[in-house]
Order: C-alpha cells, then structure tokens, then sequence
C-alpha cells in the first residue's frame, strides 16, 4: 500500500504555525525576564503567576493552531500537522519551564558596600549608651536622658553673676556656654529604661564575591554586579566561560531535532491514528511506531556533535590545568546576536573559520531535516544526503583537531620602562594576559599584588596591554608576573624598581620664613601630593605638587631650626634624608653701612626673621635700642655718646632672638 504524502499547509495553517512559534518565543522572552528579575527565587506567589499564565498561553495557542490546521485541509494531514505541534509545544513547555527554574550567579565586579539592621540588641536602665547607638534610636528622649559633664573647671555667665562648675561636675540644664567652654564639656547617655534596638551593621562585598539572592537585589549593587548563567536551560549550551559553546550548541540542536521528531511520530501514530510508511529499502510499507527504522546516518549526526562536545571539554580542562590554555570566569551573554556572534568565534571573540564552517554545515544538516520531516511525516525520518552528513562530519573533525592543538599560554613579552619608581606605571606587553571581555589579570610585583591593572585596548590584534601601578613596597630587583583569568602565571620578568632618595634642595641655605618654597629633586616620590611626606628638623612642610622626580615643598610656619638641619622625604614606604643648611635670622644690609662717632645714629637693618619676639640688637657691647621690626627690616637707635667707645673701623652688630637664633654683620666707626 502507498503512502499517502502530506499536502504542504494551506495559509491557515502556515498562520497556525506562525503563532504557535511567535508564542514559544514570547515565552522564552517572558522566562528569561523573569530570571533576571528574580535571580532565579520564588520571591513571592505573584513571581510564578506571569511565567504560568504564558504557559497556559502556549498550550492555548497550540491547541488552536491544531484546530486550524485540523479543519483548514484533510483529516489526515490535520492529524500530522496536529502531531507536530503538539510535540514542539511539548519541547517549548519544558525548555521554558527548565529555564524559569535555572539560578542566576551574581557576582561583585567592584566594593558594595550598604547598612544593615543587625540582630536585637538588649539595653538596661542605666546603662550607658554610646553616641552611635543614641544616633540610631528612633525615640530618643523616651529611652535615654542626656548628661553633660565638665572635663576641666569652667566658668561661665549667668546673668550678672559668674558660676563654676568643678571638673566631673554635671553642667546645668540650659547653661549658655560659649564655645570656649562648649570644647571643655563631655555628652554622655545614659538609658532610663528597658529597651531593644537593632544597630545597623556596615555590610561589604568585595569585587569578585557571589552575592545572595536579596543582596542582588539592593540599589547599592546597581551597576556594581554582573549576573552570570547558572544551572537552567542556558547551561545546555554556555559553557563555563559564559559564552555559547560552539560544540554544545550543536549536540542540543540534533537532541531537539531527533526529540522532535521522535515526539511528533509517537503522537500521529499512537493517539491520532496516522499510518507511518517509511522506505524500507526500494519499499513503502506501514509500520508501527516501534518498528520504525532509523536511517544509520542520525547515529553519526547526533552522537558525533555529542563525541566532539565531550572531547572538546577534555581538551580545555587538561588544557587549563596545565596552563596552555586560559579560561576567564563566566560573565554572561547579553543576547541571542552576541550568542551567536561567540558560536562563530574564538575565545578572544576573533571569528574562527572552523567554528563558522562547523556551525554552518550542522546549520544545514538541521535545515535539511526539518524541511524534508514536517511535510512528510508519515514517512519517518528522512534520509540526509551523504553529502551533508560528510560535511557536517568532517568540520566537526576539523574542530575537535583545532581543539586538540591550540596553546594560549599567557606569556609578556615586554615591560616599559624596566627600570621604575614606587608609585610609577609601567607598560606591560604580552598575549593571553586578559580573560574574555577585556576582565583584567591579577599582576604580583616584588610578591606583591598591584592595586591598579588597567586593560588598555590600543595593541596589535593578538597582543593584550596592561598599565600597571608598581606598588610602595617593591625595591631593588623585583619579578613581574601576571596571572590571567582561569590561568597559569606567566614567566617572571626582572624590573628594576628604585629607591627614594633626595640629590638637590633649592634654594640653599633655606630661609625660615612662612611660605617659602622649597624645589626638591631626587627619585622615587610619589606621583599623588598627598602620598610625600617633608619634614625639615621635626615640622612638617606643605607638600605643593609632586612628580616622580620633583617635589615642590613651602614651610607653614617661622619656628624652624637653624644651622644644619635634617631634611626627611617619605613616600611609599621608603624614606631618605639630606643635611640642608637653614638660616632663620639673616642680615643682609645695613643703613648706613658706617656711622660717624660723637651723633646719634639710626640704623636701618635689611634681612629677614626680625619679627620674632625676644629680639634684640648689640654693637659690640652696646645695646641698641630697637624702635620698629617687621619681619624683613629692623629699625634701631645708636646713641653718640655710646659710639664714642669705639675706636675708627669695623665694629660686629649682632642681631639676636631667642637662644637659637642669631644674625651678625659689620658696621664702620669713622671719625665725625
């Protein structure tokens, strides 16, 4: 008995098919954002209803989409098409339903850090109550009495009167303090009763940590957090790597194929009555569903895609454990263009041709069988030409062997400069340094981890470049390694990390004064003002701006040492020291330069340091009498008579101020 050969669906029934497969794609839609929006946990009984209700949605439409093709053409033909949807309804509800189940991984790509209630905390009456916890309470006067105390003895006015509180003495209630007496007083808190509060805990996830569920969910994560594929639908086909797996897409494709197929010739023969009549050789006959043959070519078109699959994550395991091959942590796809997009390229995301050839021949395989199943159902599973079968089989051959050989040990192939400062950047060159999308390596140097590795998109196509921050502690010959995502480390490579140290000071000797400018110059200070440390003698100087190799320093007060003093620069971690010369009183003119004996005389002297207090003025033995200072010019009165003292020539003025400090210079006697 011939077969009879299903007709090819009438418009209604092609418009049936179009909705049934518009319907299964708004339910994946539907499943992947509900996923999102709820890391994959039943939050609450609404949660469920939206995936629910597009599934009974799907069932709807499919039962409709049957109806139509049932009575848009024969009986019999209605019955295959029926069997068919029915079977992709199947495939859609459980793919969805494993999807809607599957949890999302939402890992910290940076520091999140919020404030959290913490567990109940008991207070008794009496208690003292820190500031911070007083700060928390929401009825504050309710549970605690406020108690001022007077840390030293203060006084202050009432009225007309003057009152006194005695140092621990309470201050009176409404005592008008100024602010003076307001830093002399202690608050404290005492509770007046039983009470419970929950203190808020500081909560933080550091980059890189998995959070929970309700974490993800916190607006301190925001754009913080990547979410990345967990155990749903998803894992069929992502690797661990986040990316679509070129070998995994299609092994699922021909399991769904064959499932397809399998579901759709059980349905029409089993429940809807529909006479399967495959080729047997050179003929037609009816067979039951359990004798129906399967052409030899489906072994090797679905268990081949299945070996490869298998092979491939052999290679890549063994592969990564022995460091030739780098694997970054998962990340994510954001959707089917970029999932495809991976299918068709390597780890890097370069296009691959022997991944686009594999794809697209198994592409075809597929193509094939759908076109040659649906309208002929009832001759079972079609033959697929050998030449598609040799084609899909001998890419996937070519994959698996691509596989089987491909390195991608990290390794650097450069480091700019290698001769570097702490605190310095350096330019490091190398291949399989960054994971997949551009995730950053960890790098070690002198042993230890660097706080800043930027991944710098600007080298030839197969090269990776890094901008490293060389941290405070490395010194001497240190070792650069960097260890990529999911990989071994790479070969040490030899920096020549030097020290701090000073070479100039300028101007020299220093001049005391408030806001003089200091140039130091030397290696290996940091480039971040905040990061030097001056100290001239024991007091500290204004840091103004800083390089590597330059520093620009001001002193902010007049009370430094004199004479060969200590100039100490620190940054980070390292320090030296240079013996400067200062001068905090200096003479550098005198008006007139010579005084005539038997006259009054006024001296002008020109310098700098004169404001200070204590300051006097002598020449010879003799006191002057200082009428004016300021801190660059000192107005003195020499008296004749004490003049006449001295004999004709040069006489020492001294100027002195304070025990440390002291200036001289030569005054003339000549006769008058």
């Amino acid at each position: 008995m011939e077969a009879v050969a299903l007709a090819a669906p009438s418009a209604a029934g092609w418009a049936g098919i179009a909705a049934l497969v518009l319907l299964g794609v708004l339910v994946g839609w539907q499943g992947r954002s509900f996923l999102e929006d709820t890391s994959g946990l039943a939050l609450s009984a609404r949660a469920w209803v939206q995936p629910a209700l597009w599934l009974v949605a799907l069932a709807a439409v499919g039962v409709g989409a049957g109806l139509v093709l049932h009575y848009a053409q024969t009986v019999e033909h209605g019955k295959a098409y029926w069997a068919q949807g029915v079977a992709a309804g199947i495939l859609l509800f459980t793919s969805v339903l494993m999807f809607t189940a599957g949890r999302r991984r939402t890992v910290a790509t940076e520091d999140i850090t919020w404030t959290d209630k913490g567990p109940s905390v008991r207070v008794y009456k009496g208690q003292p109550v820190s500031k911070s916890v007083y700060d928390q309470l929401t009825d504050k006067d309710a549970n605690c009495k406020t108690v001022r105390r007077a840390k030293e003895t203060l006084k202050y006015k009432e009225g007309n009167d003057e009152r006194t509180v005695p140092k621990g003495s309470e201050v009176p209630v409404g005592a008008d303090l100024d602010e003076a007496n307001e830093a002399k007083v202690e608050t404290s808190y005492i509770a007046t009763k039983f009470f419970r509060y929950k203190p808020e805990v500081e909560q933080t996830i550091k980059a890189g940590e998995v959070l929970a569920a309700k974490d993800a969910l916190r607006p301190e994560a925001g754009e913080k957090t990547v979410s990345t594929r967990g155990l749903s639908f998803s894992a069929l086909f992502i690797g661990k790597d986040g990316r679509w797996s070129t070998s995994k897409l299609q092994a699922l494709v021909w399991t769904y194929a064959v499932l397809f197929g399998l579901l759709s010739l059980y349905l029409a023969s089993a429940s809807l009555g529909v006479k399967l009549e495959p080729k047997v050789g050179d003929t037609v006959k009816t067979v039951a569903f359990d004798a129906l043959p399967l052409p030899d070519e489906y072994y090797l078109l679905l268990g081949g895609p299945f070996a490869i699959a298998i092979l491939a994550k052999a290679f890549t395991a063994s592969k990564v454990a022995n460091g030739e091959v780098t694997k970054s942590e998962a990340t994510g796809t954001s959707g089917v263009a970029d999932g495809v997009k991976e299918v068709v390229s390597d780890d890097e995301g370069r296009t691959d041709l022997v991944d686009t050839q594999y794809f697209l021949f198994s592409l075809l395989a597929v193509g094939y069988f759908f076109a040659s199943f649906v309208p002929e159902l009832s001759r079972g599973f079609p033959e697929v030409p050998e030449v598609l079968v040799g084609l899909s089989s001998a890419s996937g051959l070519a994959y698996i062997t691509k596989k089987g050989i491909e390195r991608s040990v990290a390794s650097v192939s450069s480091v700019i400069p290698e001769t570097v400062l702490p605190g310095q950047h350096v330019e490091v060159w190398g291949s399989n340094l960054v994971g997949s999308g551009q995730q950053p390596p960890q790098v070690q140097i002198d042993g230890l981890e660097v706080a800043s590795v930027e991944v710098l998109d600007d080298g030839p196509k197969d090269t990776d470049h890094l901008r490293v921050l060389v941290p405070a502690g490395a010194s001497g010959e240190a070792k650069l390694v960097v260890l990529p995502p999911g990989g071994k480390p790479t070969e040490a490579v030899t920096l020549s990390v030097q020290s701090l140290e000073v070479t100039a000071v300028e101007p020299t000797p220093v001049s005391v004064r408030a806001g003089a400018a200091l140039v130091i110059t030397g290696k290996g200070f940091a480039e971040e003002t905040a990061a030097n440390t001056v100290t001239l003698g024991s007091m500290a100087l204004v840091v103004a701006s800083a390089s590597p190799t330059k520093l620009s320093a001001t002193l902010n007060d007049t009370h430094y040492p004199q004479g060969d003093v200590p100039l100490n620069v620190s940054a980070h971690g390292q320090s030296d020291v240079k013996s400067v010369k200062v001068t905090a009183l200096e003479i550098t003119e005198v008006r007139p330069s010579s005084v005539p004996r038997k006259a009054d005389q006024t001296l002008t002297v020109l310098g700098f340091g004169f404001h200070r207090p204590g300051l006097t003025a002598r020449l010879g033995a003799k006191l002057l009498s200082v009428e004016s200072a300021t801190e660059s010019q000192l107005v003195c009165r020499l008296l004749g008579d004490a003049i006449e003292e001295y004999g004709d020539g040069a006489s020492d003025l001294e100027v002195s101020a304070d025990p440390e400090y002291s200036a001289r210079a030569k005054v003339t006697v000549v006769k008058g």
